[in-house]
Formats: C-alpha cells, structure tokens, sequence
C-alpha cells in the first residue's frame, strides 16, 4: 500500500478550557479510528526529554484540541483527525473516555454515538505543525497528552461534521467531562460547545468567538427552532447542529439551505452571509421544507436614533456634487437623518463598504421641504455595485461592475410625505461571471439645483430599507 502524505499538518489545533474482506467494505465502513497519535499521519518529532511539573490533582480540567492531516493512499485523497487533551495524568486508577459521533452533511448518521473509546497512552510532547507542542506548556498541573484519532476518512465524508468530548473518571468519584469539539472532518471549521447543549443550535464563529447560539425564541407549529435578531457579520460562519445527548446531526448547506441564498453563500457546506445584517433564523417544521433553514434580514430603518448600525460599525455616506449636504445621523436638535441643502447641487449615497446593504427590495422615505413651492426635485436612483474585494467575492474574484442603474430615476413627488419604492431583480451580465440576476444593494439621492428658480432644502426624517428574502 503507497501512502504518501502530502500535507502533514493542518494549523487548526485549538485549546479550550473545559468545565466540567476489504474491498467489499464501503468507504464509510473503512474508516478506522483509536487512541494512538499516528505519528506517520501528524508528523514525527526527535525524541526529546521533557521535565514534568509534579502531577496535580487527577480532575484538573482538560484541555482539548482538534488537529487534521490530508494524505494519499494509492492516488486518492484520505483525511484524519486527531482529538488531544492536555491532563495531568493517568495515574491512581484514572480512567480517559472518549465519546464521538459523525454525522453527515444530510443529516444522516455516518459514526452513531458511542463512548468507550478509552486512552492509555500519554505523550508528553506532540507534533504541531512541525513546532512541538509540551504538555508541560498549558499551564499548572498538565503533564500529559492522550488523543483519539480517526483516520483513512474518504473524500466523499471531508464535509462530514463529527464531535468529540473527554470524560476522566475514578472509582468513587464525580467524573470530569470536557466541552465537546465539533470540526467538519477536512479541518477548516472547529467549534466548541457545553456537552449538555440539547436540541437545535448554530455552531461556528460569531464576532471572531468559536461557539454556540441556542435558539432565543419559543418553537411554533411551523418551527423546531427560531432564532431571532441575531446580529450577522460577514466573517462569522456557521452550521446548523442538533444534538440530544445521544445522537448527533448536522445540516449542511446543500441540503438544508435551498431557500436561504439571497443572504448565505455555500463555504464547504458551512453557511456564511453575503453581507452583514439583522436576521431571524428558523428550523422549518413544516413538511415541505423540513429541517429546512429558512432566513429573513430584518427591516433597515435609519433614522436621527441610529447612532449605530447593528451595535457596531456606523453607517456611512458619501457626499458628492458641490458637497451642501448634511448628514446628521444622531443630530437630536434637528430631528432629521440628513439635511440636504438647495444652494448647490447634491447627492448622497451609502459609502463603499456594502457588506450590509445587498438585496433592497423596497426603499422607503419621509421628507419635509423648506419651501412650500418649489422647483428641485429629490431623485432616487436605485444602484447596484459589485467589487470582489470589497463585497467578498460572493459574486465571483475577477468582474466589477459598477454603479449600474437599470432600475431607472425615479422622481420623488414635490409634495411632502412618506413613499415607498419596490424593485425586482434585473439581469446583469459580467465578463467572467456571466449573466446574473440581481436587486439593487446601495442608491444615490440626489437634489439638482435649479439657476433662478425656488430651491428647497430637503430634510429627511428617515430612510427605510426592506430585503428580498427567499422561502419565507
């Protein structure tokens, strides 16, 4: 058998502290797994002698890490894992329990639960992407590491998600459990959570945190689980899990996402958003779309009182023509979002950054004019800008296409009030991307002054933006 490891190590290893006949096989069935470190897989080190700090009491907490390697058996392409807990030993009757569970990215049971999987060998330094990693370094008390490897995994399971806890345990007394690490069996996503976690609940990385969202809402007739004003960002990513203590499932993208893709894009069956946003989540019920993710973005109102956008990043505009234009955003004196002065020409739209503002479907707005009659109109131009590096290449890394008004002008009315606009996809053809359908994700204002005639200033009270949201 040729087995050539092409890539050793995968830089995922993660520390978290935690509380509490051959052939006729199928490649599922194949899969091997046990408690050695399978240096030939993770990569060798030179023996080296390490001091071990004096044992500490045998429930010291452990501290569990996840780490991958990719390598090639007979030409096709295998992946391992490999699950390390740092501890302060085995010593005195201390037994190590390993339970794990694999399940597939449809949901379907590729390891069922099962724990007993016991660890009798310590290592006192491991291999970390060619750095050694010393027990002895997590800190007071920890003079070990004990693994669970799974390995000869096939390509058809690298989006497969699996998790794993640690229990220590001793005759007579309460045992120690980990928290639980769950990671998609290629690597690139990890993630950890309370092994007393039950039902539905989003795993992955929120706000640059690895972690859980549990849902936040009473379930209904049409809904296993509801999330509800979670604030997304563009680089958070994450799955949907449900686990009941005794079985595990996770629901990939293709799967369980198919009315979800005006706002997520497919990473490896991971969800990840387009662009930043208020969203409400829910687990359909209903038996059409069972299990089915189902997500709406919430309505933008931006107003005098929208000091911030989604408790962070303020929402910024970009002002143009000869520039007479205020933008207040917070300004309680005047009550206004924006003030747009009649002098001199002007405009304003929502600056560069995008990653919150894809998929306008209706544009709402109040005014007032300085003047009861008047000659300028307030003009609405609805645009859509792509650039693959601001907007993330969610659209593609090579095409930009900028500032494209198919939606047309439309011309408020010289009459004071609120109006509202809806718009419909419209194709746009790219380069290198193709033909795509899309609604508008930014728009100008825009007052035009008018020599010798009447010229109202335009206060603004607010500006209301709604987003297509499919499946719901």
């Amino acid at each position: 058998m040729n087995k050539k490891i092409f890539l050793a190590l995968l830089p995922t290893f993660l520390v978290l502290t935690s509380c509490g006949g051959l052939n006729q096989k199928s490649p599922v069935d194949r899969i091997k797994e046990d408690n050695l470190a399978h240096e030939e897989l993770f990569g060798k080190l030179n023996p080296r002698r390490v001091d071990p700090e004096p044992a500490s009491e045998w429930n010291l907490a452990p501290k569990v890490g996840v780490q991958h390697a990719t390598y090639e058996i007979e030409e096709q392409t295998y992946y391992a894992v490999r699950y390390v807990a740092a501890i302060s030993g085995l010593e005195d009757g201390v037994t190590a329990s390993w339970t794990r569970a694999v399940s597939g990215k449809d949901a379907t049971i590729v390891k069922a639960q099962s724990d007993g999987h016991l660890s009798t060998v310590t290592y006192d330094t491991l291999n970390n992407n060619g750095t050694p990693m010393n027990a002895t370094d997590e800190g007071s008390g920890y003079t070990k590491y004990i693994v669970y490897t799974i390995y000869d995994i096939p390509e058809s399971q690298k989006d497969s998600f699996m998790m794993a806890y640690l229990t220590l345990s001793k005759e007579a007394e309460e045992p120690v459990v980990s928290k639980a690490i769950a990671t998609r069996l290629a690597g690139t996503y990890s993630f950890s959570f309370d092994n007393g976690t039950r039902g539905y609940f989003l795993g992955g990385n929120f706000n640059n945190t690895s972690g859980v969202i549990t849902p936040n809402a009473e379930a209904d007739e049409h809904s296993y689980a509801i999330f509800q004003n979670l604030d997304i960002r563009r680089t958070d990513y994450f799955g949907v899990f449900n686990y009941t203590g005794e079985e595990f499932k996770y629901y990939g993208f293709s799967s369980f996402y198919a009315n979800s893709h005006t706002h997520f894009m497919n990473d490896n069956e991971i969800a990840k958003p387009k662009y930043r946003g208020e969203y409400l989540i829910k687990v359909s019920k209903d038996e059409e779309t069972k299990n089915q993710v189902l997500v709406t973005r919430n309505t933008l109102r931006l107003d005098n009182s929208t000091t911030n956008y989604n408790g962070g990043n303020r929402l910024t505009f970009k002002k143009g023509c000869d520039a007479e234009i205020r933008v207040y955003r917070c300004d309680e004196v005047s009550g206004n979002l924006i003030n747009m002065m009649g002098d001199l020409n002007s405009y304003f739209e929502l600056d560069a950054l995008h990653d919150h503002i894809f998929n306008i479907k209706t544009f709402t707005i109040k005014f007032a004019a300085t003047i009861p009659t008047y000659d300028n109109n307030l003009k609405l131009i609805p645009t859509f800008y792509y650039n693959p590096t601001l907007d993330g290449n969610i659209y593609g890394n090579k095409s930009t296409y900028a500032n494209y008004s198919g939606w047309g002008t439309h011309v408020l009315p010289m009459e004071d009030g609120t109006y509202t606009y809806t718009f419909g996809t419209i194709s746009v053809a790219y380069v290198d991307v193709g033909r795509m359908d899309v609604y508008p994700n930014s728009f100008r204002l825009l007052s035009e002054h008018v020599e010798n005639g009447n010229n109202a200033r335009f206060n603004i009270e607010y500006i209301e933006l709604t987003f297509a949201n499919e499946g719901v």
